[in-house]
């Protein structure tokens, strides 16, 4: 079932009204003329609320108060710290989904505005890179964004390495944890995969129609519910900061940040986008081996070129740029 963004209507206003309060009680006669309905309607909407999950205390003559928010990626609880803003403006929720990604370019393909978000609370057919199977069990953050940027698709790529810095910088702020990236698209922690960007672009020879930028990052998943074969090289975040983390709060940052680096994009301004990836880079400065559609090169990571490309210096000391493919470090400088 999908929930899409709207104005908000009699039970999010209701919501609104209740975190206002602070946990703090409010009269259903005080709700019902701040919002100027009955308070029939008012307890209809309480009772939809706890449907919803949400934790709300009533007694007579006190009223109602909120105790708490359950962990669904809501589009109303996403869009409340958003204020005007390019990206995440609209969200469109659902339960489960094949793909985010199928979804959000299904929606771009029927004129999707920029900035729109699709999110799941959980995948069948999640896509990881190359066509792989991308496990999205519940708990996790799997979500994809409409982009239509004027620009030429020889710069695309950034977009890729754009949303992994602003995984990285929602991970800082929300977890207080040190991410790395390893080129082209994952954020790892303690070397172990957290998260993984995939784009998908839609493109005539010099003008970009729209591109499809998907974020998948293990949140509070549950380790048994992960690929056996990936367990040892995968992780969440609620693993590595003991202690569980708000999937709202983090996608409220990740769209935050996102936009940030979104709006530096927008303004050719790639030089700065690139060196924050360098500076959490766990690729450069090391010896690395790049598998592709069956080839295979090695050489030293030594630095990006101006549209995201991969610069290896090989053991004749040439250099070689790299578009796609599997890094497997091999080992350091």
């Amino acid at each position: 079932m999908g929930e899409a963004s709207v104005a908000l209507n009699a039970k999010e206003l209701v919501l609104k009204s209740l975190k206002e309060k602070d946990g703090k009680f409010v009269s259903g006669e005080k709700l019902s003329a701040e919002l100027k309905v009955t308070r029939a309607a008012v307890w209809k909407q309480i009772q939809a609320l706890r449907k919803d999950g949400y934790t709300i205390e009533s007694k007579p003559k006190l009223g109602y108060r909120l105790l708490g928010v359950p962990d669904v990626l809501f589009p109303w609880e996403i869009q409340a710290q958003r204020g005007r803003s390019l990206i995440g403006h609209s969200v469109h929720r659902f339960d489960e989904l094949d793909s985010t990604m199928d979804k959000a370019e299904e929606l771009a393909q029927a004129g999707g505005e920029e900035g729109l978000v699709v999110v799941a609370e959980t995948q069948k057919r999640g896509k990881g890179r190359m066509g792989r199977m991308w496990l999205s069990p519940q708990g996790g953050v799997w979500l994809s964004i409409i982009l239509r940027p004027k620009i030429h698709p020889r710069y695309a790529p950034i977009l890729s390495l754009m949303a992994a810095v602003a995984v990285a910088r929602a991970i800082w702020r929300v977890c207080h944890l040190e991410a790395k990236l390893k080129w082209p698209n994952d954020v790892l922690l303690e070397g172990r995969k957290v998260s993984g960007i995939l784009t998908k672009i839609n493109a005539e020879t010099d003008l970009i129609n729209y591109v499809i930028v998907g974020v998948g990052v293990n949140v509070n998943v549950n380790p048994a519910s992960l690929d056996p074969r990936l367990r040892e090289a995968a992780t969440c975040l609620k693993d590595e900061a003991g202690r569980e983390i708000s999937r709202t709060t983090f996608v409220q940052v990740l769209l935050e940040e996102k936009e940030k680096l979104y709006r530096l994009f927008l303004r050719r301004d790639f030089t700065a986008i690139l060196n924050a990836w360098k500076r959490l880079s766990d690729t450069l400065g090391r010896w690395v081996r790049v598998e592709f559609q069956g080839e295979a090169v090695e050489g030293e990571a030594v630095d990006l070129d101006g549209t995201g490309g991969l610069l290896l210096k090989l053991a004749d000391g040439s250099l070689r740029q790299v578009l796609a493919g599997d890094v497997k470090v091999l080992r350091n400088r």
